[in-house]
């Protein structure tokens, strides 16, 4: 499957903006396990609280799909699936 420059590099932009978006979140979801068998955190080391880690992960969520947006469908609807359950995530996080 071939795809063109003008795709290739807005998707990898996207890729690698959700893989850093997903592992806040897991690590989010994770705060409690992850403290109780001393494994490092992203949200514990970053120094944010709770609500400012929120914040940040449903920033780059709204920027990603801004960005999905930017392509042509295809691309466009498989994104926007693939940012359905991480979002889910979060708002599930949220009190």
């Amino acid at each position: 499957l071939a795809i063109s420059d003008t795709i290739q590099t807005p998707l990898l932009n996207f890729l690698a903006q959700y893989s850093e978006t997903a592992q806040w979140l897991n690590d989010l979801n994770d705060v409690e396990e992850d403290t109780e068998r001393g494994q490092l955190n992203i949200v514990t080391i970053s120094g944010n609280d709770i609500e400012e880690v929120q914040r940040r992960i449903a920033s780059s969520f709204r920027y990603l799909w801004e960005q999905a947006h930017s392509l042509p469908e295809p691309v466009r609807t498989a994104l926007a699936v693939r940012l359905r359950d991480p979002c889910a995530k979060l708002t599930a996080t949220l009190p």
